[in-house]
């Protein structure tokens, strides 16, 4: 259970609840972060090392990690200023920063 990110859709009266359970890490999920001025995207850290992006309109693309560290991920920030930038703590003194723009994955 600790290893699913859940959605939770509300109706516009708040009386109706819709959840989507997505099943896409391997250990527990650590962090959740929604882009600031963009209720559509979202990322989940994890300590599986991954760091995940969503987007509500097309939750089906997310079979690949956007960050894969290969060690345990304990937080993940968006920048507010600049939300292509990405900050991921893990369990060492270093905080790690990305810019998704520049993300490259081997396809």
């Amino acid at each position: 259970m600790d290893s699913l990110v859940q959605l939770h859709h509300l109706s516009h009266g708040g009386d109706d609840v819709h959840t989507t359970s997505l099943n896409v890490h391997d250990d527990r999920v650590k962090a959740v972060e929604v882009e600031p001025m963009n209720p559509w995207n979202f990322w989940s850290a994890s300590e599986d090392g991954t760091v995940r992006q969503f987007d509500t309109r097309a939750l089906n693309d997310h079979d690949e990690p956007l960050i894969d560290l290969n060690t345990e991920i304990k937080s993940v920030c968006i920048n507010p200023v600049r939300p292509h930038l990405i900050a991921v703590a893990c369990g060492h003194e270093f905080i790690e920063v990305f810019d998704r723009r520049m993300i490259w994955q081997e396809a």
